[in-house]
């Protein structure tokens, strides 16, 4: 099937963790209101698939999509990025990424949203390319990146890669097309996306990672421009071709893209997390809270048949309470690793109690693992210690791995970072280094994550849990 589309990615490269936040509004539309626009079969999948990677890298995203929630329409579109325009600051990084049909009356290219007239006389209802280019170029500092997926396949005229009269980006704005001029851009049925924007995604997903194991614009844009070439001789018969053509304006260092730090927690469902059957020898049993198909939460039932909440989100962060319990991340294999969560925790009556486990063993009551305490009581260590953990050897070195003085206070947000490379163990917390110590038994080397909860007055906020793997 030929490919109708647009995709755009606007990058200013960033990461979370340097210099501010990231921001994304991925746009996805099938269906068209006038018959004039044909339906396309993988718009929906191109932005979906890519807002579900850039919130596990950390992008704060807005999908608009026919089944998001948020119509994809002219005022919708126009409105989101200008939220997000309104509150980058310096060094941020926006992503936008259209999914749909484009065209090109005159000089001028245009984005179709839902609602589009697809006429030269109802430009008004398009969304254009030059004004998008204005307002990149009227933001703060930073380099702004577009790949660009729209090629029209039924006699009129898209945004073309090579087309000599296509609006031109202003300085400091480097586009990828997914076509050169006169060709037609691909849906493939096999990969269920754009046959451009499915590579472009892979580029993200690692495949266009470069020797020091980041995307930047330069090996993503080289692996897509090598790969989709191919693809299209394998995947289609008929001899069409599809050449992505770069037309940016950039100079300088190429910005990266995506840095490796991968958000186990993606502020919607428990995805990528879970609790044994019987916890501890507190809750005698779980059970799974699940809407619309995803898990949302946990309850425990106590030993005297008690129902409390374990786990629940709350306006996208993730919250923990009730008796001793743990909350294990799928995977079992992490080695080495820069281990890092924002959170808060409660007063509790100075009971308020929780840990980040690391190189975690699966199980219950009290783990086989490394654990980063999150603790402002008065008795025990406080939040930062590496905790003394009964079983190992851990206590005979307190004196290197316990904190006594309080880093944070209760109810207020603070980071804690593990930092894991063999035996060399540092943790972190609001960026101070409290614990840079070597264990010499090596007790644990690969496992889990695992959050914490002790004590029925603990309450613990969760806001992000992030990972960065480490060689």
């Amino acid at each position: 099937m030929k490919r109708l589309a647009t995709i755009i990615l606007l990058l200013l490269p960033l990461s979370v963790h340097a210099e501010g936040n990231r921001y994304a509004i991925l746009v996805g539309i099938n269906e068209y209101d006038h018959a004039k626009l044909p339906k396309l079969d993988y718009a929906m999948n191109d932005a979906a698939k890519m807002a579900e990677l850039l919130k596990k890298h950390g992008y704060e995203v807005t999908l608009l999509t026919d089944k998001s929630g948020k119509e994809p329409t002219k005022k919708n579109i126009e409105a989101a990025l200008e939220d997000v325009l309104g509150k980058y600051k310096k060094n941020d990084t926006i992503v936008l990424g259209y999914a749909g049909h484009g065209l090109q009356f005159g000089k001028d290219c245009y984005f179709c949203p839902r609602d589009a007239k697809p006429f030269p006389d109802e430009t008004k209802t398009l969304v254009s390319l030059t004004e998008v280019y204005s307002k990149l170029e009227k933001a703060f500092d930073g380099v702004k990146l577009m790949l660009i997926d729209a090629c029209r396949d039924d006699g009129g005229r898209g945004i073309r890669g090579g087309s000599n009269d296509a609006p031109l980006p202003p300085k400091g704005i480097g586009v990828l097309m997914s076509c050169s001029d006169g060709e037609k851009a691909s849906e493939s049925e096999e990969l269920k996306h754009g046959v451009f924007f499915y590579h472009v995604i892979k580029g993200l997903e690692g495949e266009a990672k470069n020797k020091k194991n980041v995307v930047t614009w330069d090996s993503l844009r080289a692996y897509v421009k090598d790969e989709v070439p191919g693809a299209m001789s394998k995947l289609f018969k008929d001899q069409r071709r599809q050449n992505p053509n770069e037309v940016g304006n950039l100079s300088g260092t190429s910005p990266v893209l995506l840095n490796g730090w991968v958000s186990l927690f993606n502020g919607n469902d428990l995805t990528g997390w879970k609790m044994p059957d019987k916890p501890s020898d507190e809750v005698a049993s779980v059970s799974k809270i699940v809407l619309d198909g995803k898990l949302v939460g946990y309850d425990g039932k106590l030993l005297d048949n008690t129902t409390i909440a374990l786990w629940r989100i709350r306006n996208g962060m993730l919250v923990g309470t009730g008796a001793r319990h743990h909350l294990f991340s799928d995977r079992d294999d992490y080695s080495n690793f820069h281990f890092l969560i924002e959170a808060k925790i409660n007063d509790g009556g100075n009971l308020g109690n929780s840990g980040q486990f690391f190189r975690a063993k699966f199980g219950t009551n009290f783990l086989a693992g490394y654990e980063a305490q999150i603790y402002l009581g008065n008795a025990g260590p406080l939040t930062g210690s590496l905790f003394p953990a009964r079983g190992t050897r851990l206590g005979e070195y307190r004196n290197e791995i316990v904190v006594n003085t309080p880093l944070h206070k209760r109810d207020e947000w603070f980071t804690q970072e593990v930092i894991a490379i063999d035996n060399h163990l540092i943790i972190k917390v609001n960026g101070k280094t409290t614990v840079d110590w070597k264990d010499p038994h090596r007790h644990f080397t690969k496992g889990h994550f695992a959050l914490q909860v002790i004590g029925s007055a603990t309450e613990v906020i969760f806001k992000r849990v992030e990972v960065l793997e480490l060689k």
